[in-house]
């Protein structure tokens, strides 16, 4: 094996999604705090109208997913500013008519021949010492604005009363957060697929939370725990020769389970 294969196609890939994972473990604590599980799933399933959008106008497929991101944001805060009802039932709404509404696009679109597995399952493989940076760049530059949110991001956590006497622009903090996740995870699913990004932000902090004390200590055995399955998942992948992306989602169930049994025996 030479040393620019092995950089290529062992190092590039483990580095990026090292990154990605890092950078993912905070949103995901806040995702899972908050209670907006269904915002990664809305996400996700909005990306096959951004992805159809992209591909109708020849545009670059995260400039689609931004779009999307951006109107399930607008609908989601116009929904519940105008109503009583639930984040969660809104978002589970807006997710399914999103994904009808993309796959009947991507079915119509006959004139495009994609592999639309590659959206879903990513091909980090394939990912250079270029797109590297710009993971790198991205994750640092998430990281960086969400230090300056987290406060008012967990006393919203806490209790929204409270948030909204101490914080008179609470909601432009939460809207921000929410697109900074939505521009995130359009980037990060370029590289990582939708299945693979999705399953940092979820799976990792669901873990870290049996055995975490701190909000501080859950981000960071979720960021610890990430990092290790991908490596795992990886060593796994070119062994066994399973596909990259669901090799890793397939490990991190592990010590989710085992957390979760622990717990409960003990």
């Amino acid at each position: 094996m030479s040393m620019s294969f092995f950089w290529q196609f062992v190092l590039v890939p483990c580095f990026a999604a090292s990154f990605a994972a890092i950078s993912a473990a905070p949103f995901g604590a806040i995702i899972s705090w908050r209670k907006l599980v269904y915002f990664g799933e809305a996400l996700s399933h909005s990306a096959w109208l951004g992805i159809a959008i992209a591909l109708f106008f020849n545009l670059p497929i995260y400039v689609g997913i931004w779009l999307t991101t951006a109107l399930l944001i607008a609908l989601l805060f116009l929904l519940k500013n105008k109503s009583n009802t639930d984040s969660n039932n809104i978002l589970g709404t807006l997710s399914h008519g999103m994904l009808a509404f993309g796959v009947i696009a991507l079915a119509k679109m006959e004139n495009i021949r994609r592999d639309l597995f590659t959206y879903l399952f990513g091909d980090i493989l394939n990912t250079t010492s270029s797109d590297l940076i710009l993971i790198c760049l991205v994750s640092s530059i998430s990281l960086f604005i969400l230090y300056f949110l987290w406060n008012s991001i967990i006393l919203l956590t806490v209790s929204e009363a409270i948030a909204h006497t101490e914080i008179v622009k609470i909601k432009y903090i939460e809207a921000i957060f929410l697109v900074l996740l939505g521009i995130f995870t359009g980037i990060m699913m370029q590289f990582l697929g939708l299945m693979l990004i999705m399953s940092f932000l979820i799976i990792p902090v669901q873990a870290a939370a049996k055995i975490a004390k701190t909000p501080e200590q859950c981000i960071f055995f979720a960021a610890m725990i990430a990092v290790i399955c991908v490596y795992l998942g990886i060593l796994s992948a070119f062994i066994f020769d399973f596909p990259v992306a669901p090799a890793i989602v397939a490990v991190m169930i592990i010590p989710y389970f085992f957390l979760y049994f622990c717990k409960k025996s003990a």
